[in-house]
Formats: C-alpha cells, structure tokens, sequence
C-alpha cells in the first residue's frame, strides 16, 4: 500500500492545516445541523476527498463526539461502502449516469442513516448533467446528502453553487506539512538526520501534502538503512542545495556572469536539470521579498536566519521573479530548455 493510502486522515483530528474548515463541519455534526449539498474546493493535494470521506462518515457516526468514534458501521470502511459512494464525474460526466444517480438517490440508505454522493472532480460533469442534478439539488431527498469536491469552482453551475454549503480548502502551511512527515517517518522506523530536509520536500511539493508524501516515499525507496540525509533527497527530487543554490543567487544578483554560469555547469553534472534551477530561484527569491517585507508567516526560522540579511535590492529581486516566472511558463515542456533559460539569465545579468 502507498503512503499515501495508509496515512490517508482517519479522523478529523489527523487532518493538517484545515483547522478553519474542520471546526465548523465537527461543529455541525455534534449539533445535526446538516446541509443537504456540500462543496469544497481548492488545489489538488490539500485534502478535498479527504475531508469529504470524514464528513460522510460524520453524518453517520453512531457515536460521534468531537470526532468520529472508529467504531461503528459508519465509520468502518468495507460496511458503509453501499451507502456511502465515490463518483469520479471525470468519466461519469454524462447525462446518463447522472439520471441513474437521480433514481438511486431516491432510495433508502442500505445500513446508515444518510446516504452520502461524493462528486469528485465535479467541474467535468457536462452541461447536461449539470441540469440535471439541478433538478435533485432542488428537490432533495431527506436522507441524501451530496458532497462536491473540484479544483475549478468557477466552472460549475452558479445554480448548483448557489445550493451548496461552500469551504475553500487552501493551501497547507509548510510546519504542517513538516508535521506530519515526522508522524509518518517515525511511524515507518526511519531517521531524519535534519529537519531542514523536511522543508525542502515541503517545498518541492508546493504546499500540498499528497505531493509531500509521495515525494518521502520516493525518499524512503532510495535511503541505506531507513536514514534520510541531504544526499537522499537532493539526488532523489533533483533539489538544488541551498549552499549552491545561494551562492547561484549571489552571482545572479551581482551580475558576476562567469561566476554564475560555471555554476551552472557544476549543479548540471549532478545530474540537475534548468527546471530545477528555476524553482529553487524563484522560491527563494519570493521568501527573500517576503522576509525583508515581514512577511515571514509560514516561512522557517532556519530560512528566515540566513536569509533576513541578505543585501539585495527588493527592485532587483522582483525583476528577478519577473523573468523566472516567464521562463518557467515556456520551459516546462519547451523544445530548447537552453536556450530560453539562458536568455533570461543573460537579460537578468546583463541589467544595470
């Protein structure tokens, strides 16, 4: 099983960074206020499905307190199966399968109290099968709920938004997502030699935990006797190190072009690639902006220490950002990664 299956939240409490989210729905299912429509919505990897299966299993809880109990028919996972179902509208889209799920809501939950619907992906159902579930959102059945989850809210239906009980799951602060890779290293009996390590997996996965777990998995698979250390992850997720990567930014800065372009050479041969240059560039400057603002919420004390006194120029960092930020819409996929990346180090270092 993958990590990111067996760590899957089993409860509220295990659920990172939506604390803003997770209050209000616990608070109604203690209180059965229950909304007959849900949706949540946000980026890929911040814990939709997640906190709809919670939600779901919620609803039905024989003994919910501030949490779901582990213990009942509802909150066993093979037993509520038939009343609570997962419908992925990327390939159920159609205005057939949305009028059998008309027909089958109607029906009496096999075991539970509420029969649940999670429609993930719901921004694929088409225009047709939009209308239709209209139809059953007006007109609910008491002991159907229905859950959406998608990443493009604004392509849904504003009728269908307007019936639904909205929460925008955004995005996890990296110490949560440091948080609970410590629970899973620690679970799984492997070693971190620093927790600077985490961070960095953090930010490779920008900010969403599903990434983050994936890519310690990936880690697990190529650390000697279950110890994970900067070799492991730089040569794992192809992340630049820091040490490097500064003094990368140093000369970009300072506009030492052949200080900065044999360093390149050198993070190359090992096996780096421009796409990983340009993330490092483009998250480092952007907490550089950050932290000379004050802005330093979310971002780690370690980071915060040596980068607060860095001497560059905000005007000079923000056109920095500019460019990385175009580069990176054109390489990602583009024919000559070189030569556009190159073209704006050279517009960059070549500035007055």
């Amino acid at each position: 099983m993958s990590l990111i299956n067996k760590y899957r939240p089993q409860y509220f409490k295990d659920v990172k960074g939506q604390d803003k989210i997770v209050a209000p729905l616990v608070k109604s299912i203690k209180s059965n206020k229950l909304h007959n429509a849900y949706l949540f919505s946000g980026r890929y990897g911040t814990g939709k499905t997640t906190l709809a299966r919670l939600l779901a299993k919620g609803m039905n809880c024989l003994d919910f307190k501030d949490d779901l109990c582990g213990k009942c028919i509802a909150c066993n996972d093979s037993k509520s199966q038939f009343d609570i179902i997962e419908i992925d509208a990327a390939s159920n889209r159609g205005i057939d399968e949305i009028r059998r799920l008309q027909i089958d809501s109607q029906l009496t939950p096999f075991s539970l109290k509420y029969k649940v619907y999670i429609i993930d992906e719901a921004h694929q159902l088409t225009s047709q099968a939009s209308n239709a579930f209209l139809k059953t959102l007006e007109e609910p059945n008491n002991s159907t709920k229905f859950i959406f989850c998608t990443t493009e809210p604004n392509k849904l239906l504003p009728t269908i938004k307007s019936r639904c009980l909205p929460f925008n799951v955004g995005t996890i602060r990296f110490y949560d997502i440091k948080d609970r890779l410590e629970y899973i290293i620690e679970k799984e009996g492997y070693i971190i030699k620093d927790e600077r390590l985490l961070f960095k997996i953090a930010e490779k996965s920008n900010n969403t935990l599903r990434d983050a777990v994936n890519y310690l998995e990936l880690c697990f698979n190529n650390a000697k006797d279950k110890v994970i250390n900067w070799e492991v992850i730089e040569n794992t997720l192809s992340i630049v190190s820091d040490d490097k990567g500064w003094e990368l930014l140093d000369y970009l800065v300072n506009g030492k072009m052949d200080k900065f372009f044999n360093s390149i050479d050198n993070i190359l041969q090992t096996g780096k690639k421009y796409e990983d240059i340009i993330s490092f560039l483009k998250h480092q400057v952007k907490e550089i902006i950050f932290i000379k603002k004050g802005l330093t919420k979310g971002i780690s004390k370690y980071k915060i220490d040596i980068l607060k006194d860095k001497p560059y120029p905000i005007s000079k960092l923000f056109k920095i950002l500019q460019i990385m930020n175009k580069i990176s819409t054109k390489v990602f996929g583009y024919v000559d990664i070189k030569d556009t990346t190159e073209l704006g180090f050279l517009q960059i270092l070549l500035e007055k």
